[in-house]
């Protein structure tokens, strides 16, 4: 991976919600810099222990993740209405004018 930023590049976040997802990535990338997944001179209880502690970071992420992804699919589904509404209405107004050949009204 490269580490270029993409200046243009606009994901719709807001100002806190970039801050937060730097600082996870900040503090994911600094837990596996500075420690190893598993030291290799550790019995089998320390390693179940450090694959527990792994596993809830990525648990806290995901979960983090989740709750963001429930209220984008929110908002996918209140735009999906809104454009049904919109043309519900589009398709009324088509078929209430006289003026228009059959040929271009819907129904």
């Amino acid at each position: 991976m490269t580490e270029k930023k993409q200046e243009g590049f606009d994901l719709g976040l807001s100002d806190e919600e970039k801050a937060d997802l730097e600082s996870m990535i900040s503090d994911f990338s600094a837990d596996h810099s500075t420690q190893p997944a598993i030291k290799p001179e550790t019995d089998l209880q320390d390693k179940m222990d450090e694959l527990h502690k792994i596993f809830s970071q990525m648990g806290e992420i995901v979960l983090k993740i989740n709750k963001r992804m429930d209220a984008f699919y929110e908002i996918i589904q209140l735009i999906h209405q809104k454009s049904e509404i919109m043309n519900k209405r589009i398709d009324m107004l088509i078929e209430s004018t006289p003026s228009l050949p059959k040929q271009h009204r819907q129904k």
